[in-house]
């Protein structure tokens, strides 16, 4: 059984947090506690659109044995039809399954063309390698 665990990127302090609680209200309001404080935010039009960024655990490991998070970076191996390069992109969710995004194209997680895959950072902590990982992207395309 996959654990279920959330984290959220806090804009103002410009830090991760683990959320240690987390309470849904009809209401679209969320109640979020990290580092031993509540938050509360309005989950109306996108959530934590204002000060925080919720982000879930995947349920995967990468080959180091770390957590791949929503909007983490990550490296991986990818088959090509006549050789193998190493390719950069972030976690994301969407259509109803995590997926690797490189940008101009998603694939689905468990893709068998994409292997090895290594956490390097994330997409709010670490945008600059999201950046230059698509324009290499683009240049090896």
């Amino acid at each position: 059984m996959r654990e279920i665990k959330f984290r959220v990127w806090d804009k103002i302090h410009n830090r991760m947090f683990p959320v240690s609680c987390m309470a849904l209200f009809n209401e679209g309001k969320v109640n979020v506690y990290i580092d031993g404080e509540q938050r509360i935010s309005d989950i109306n039009n996108t959530l934590f659109s204002h000060d925080l960024e919720l982000m879930q655990f995947t349920g995967l490991f990468d080959k180091n044995g770390k957590e791949i998070w929503e909007g983490d970076i990550i490296e991986c191996w990818h088959e090509g039809d006549f050789n193998a390069t190493r390719q950069t992109c972030y976690v994301s969710y969407g259509d109803g399954f995590w997926q690797l995004d490189f940008g101009s194209q998603t694939f689905p997680f468990g893709d068998e063309k994409f292997s090895e895959f290594e956490v390097i950072g994330n997409i709010y902590e670490n945008p600059e390698l999201l950046n230059s990982a698509y324009e290499n992207n683009k240049a090896g395309a």
